[in-house]
């Protein structure tokens, strides 16, 4: 596992925000799975709260290419449990780390 995996892992275990660069733009997110998906790519679904996007508003949901982000930093506060955005994402070959849904 890579550093940028590692940290991953731990900022989805312990519910910490993330902040971190992809694709030359500042990004500011809630880390909620890393996995691979069908194409054998690891990706990671978080939902972003702020920084920049090139693909529409924010706050929403954004899938990242985990070999595309680079100055990845965990940030001291932690995010609530939230609903995954079923149905607006593709599917997981495997998954690695996941923030549980609230029950």
């Amino acid at each position: 596992m890579t550093a940028i995996e590692d940290t991953l892992v731990r900022a989805i275990g312990s519910r910490h925000v993330i902040e971190f660069r992809y694709r030359r733009l500042p990004r500011i997110a809630e880390p909620h799975t890393l996995g691979i998906n069908t194409s054998g790519v690891m990706q990671l679904l978080a939902f972003q709260i702020g920084g920049a996007s090139s693909s529409g508003k924010l706050p929403d949901w954004r899938r990242f290419y985990a070999r595309d982000i680079d100055a990845l930093a965990v940030r001291d506060e932690t995010f609530p449990q939230r609903p995954a955005p079923t149905g607006r994402h593709a599917r997981w070959q495997r998954i690695i780390a996941f923030v549980p849904e609230a029950t």
